[in-house]
């Protein structure tokens, strides 16, 4: 390793290969009280289930609150080009964020605001600008779900955004969400309205927050009744009822959680490697896992000098840089011309950024301190001509 905490590429592909046969996952284990757990599960769901029909009939008729995987807002049919959906509130006054806005003709399961099938983010309000490589408008509907594929706003506790579908069309249901992954819930709307349109400012509600119970309700239980028709004695049952309703949930919770299985690693030969030609073939990895397995004894110069037919992410790699900054390379007498097609700027980037294990949109942030931007910079001016500047390379 050197000063700066990088590892060398023996030493990687060294560790690489040491691990090639660790297999993780999750096994079966033996737990003695998985019966007696079962069985008490079973009755608390059937009390739960008592609980809950005494209670039915004093049940607000709204629908669940809002979550943050998946939410469905069905409406009568009706004809629209356009979808804008108008947040008000979050679960924590924080700014908003949407995974994926999927918008449905009546009786089709395609999902038509896909920029796939021809639709586009228009308009947006309050789009988050501090990071440009993230969290644009673009992502509400490019089919790709995850925190970092969503769109926030740059407001607090609001924002809206307007989809053009590619043609008119009958649409009876819009679903949204704010992380189909399932790891984040902060940032969540809670408050919100959905309006469709034939043209633009002919805008029409067919969906709203309103109908909805409170977020709060989703660990409240109390929230989902009304008593005010009840007497005091009554009342006071019910109450009692809904306490114990809420700890059943949390006790059938624990008892049916599993508890049969642990995320281990198991350790096995790993698979044999082969080379596809002489010298290692297209794949460094590959290769690397044979030369380590084999004790390290790396042929001298297993690949060819030259910068085009050098294998990127081969412990030949940064020496073949060395060698081409000393102008030790054959090609140093080429005509500039010659030399400029050899390599494409996006390869550069791409070969120089999977070293280094950063992505190569990494490099174009103004002032970038991504380990390897030096080396990209004068591989792309070498051999493209083009510079690293602010966010793109200019020719």
């Amino acid at each position: 390793m050197d000063r700066s905490g990088r590892i060398t590429q023996r030493e990687y592909y060294s560790f690489e290969a040491l691990l090639s046969g660790v297999r993780h996952g999750d096994r079966k284990i033996s737990v003695p009280d998985n019966e007696e757990r079962a069985s008490q599960a079973t009755a608390v769901k059937e009390r739960i289930t008592t609980i809950r029909n005494l209670l039915e009939p004093f049940k607000i008729d709204k629908r669940e609150p809002v979550c943050a995987e998946l939410n469905e807002e069905k409406f009568a049919p009706r004809q629209a080009r356009f979808v804008r959906f108008t947040i008000e509130q979050t679960n924590d006054d924080g700014q908003p964020i949407l995974d994926e806005l999927e918008v449905f003709a009546a009786g089709q399961p395609e999902n038509i605001a896909l920029a796939g099938a021809g639709a586009k983010v228009v308009t947006s309000a309050g789009d988050y600008t501090d990071n440009p490589l993230r969290h644009k408008p673009e992502y509400l509907n490019d089919g790709k779900y995850g925190d970092l594929k969503a769109w926030i706003s740059k407001d607090k506790g609001k924002g809206w955004l307007q989809i053009e579908l590619a043609q008119l069309a009958m649409i009876d249901r819009v679903v949204w969400s704010r992380d189909l992954e399932k790891l984040f819930s902060r940032n969540l709307p809670t408050h919100y309205h959905i309006e469709v349109a034939e043209q633009p400012g002919q805008w029409t509600v067919v969906s709203r927050s309103d109908d909805r119970l409170p977020f709060e309700a989703t660990a409240n239980e109390r929230l989902r009744y009304s008593f005010q028709n009840s007497s005091s004695v009554e009342t006071d049952r019910f109450e009692n009822l809904v306490v114990e309703l809420r700890e059943l949930i949390d006790r059938h919770a624990a008892l049916t959680a599993s508890r049969d299985s642990v995320y281990v690693g198991t350790f096995k030969q790993p698979p044999a490697t082969h080379r596809r030609a002489a010298h290692g073939g297209s794949d460094p990895d590959r290769a690397f896992r044979k030369y380590v397995r084999d004790g390290l004894h790396v042929a001298e110069d297993p690949y060819k000098r030259e910068l085009r037919s050098s294998v990127f992410g081969s412990e030949d790699f940064l020496r073949t840089m060395v060698a081409l900054a000393e102008g030790s390379d054959r090609d140093r007498h080429q005509s500039t011309s010659r030399r400029l097609k050899a390599v494409s700027v996006s390869a550069i980037l791409q070969a120089v950024a999977s070293q280094y294990h950063v992505a190569p949109e990494d490099y174009a942030r103004f002032r970038s301190q991504e380990p390897g931007r030096d080396m990209a910079a004068w591989l792309c001016r070498k051999w493209t001509g083009a510079t690293l500047s602010g966010e793109r390379c200019i020719r």
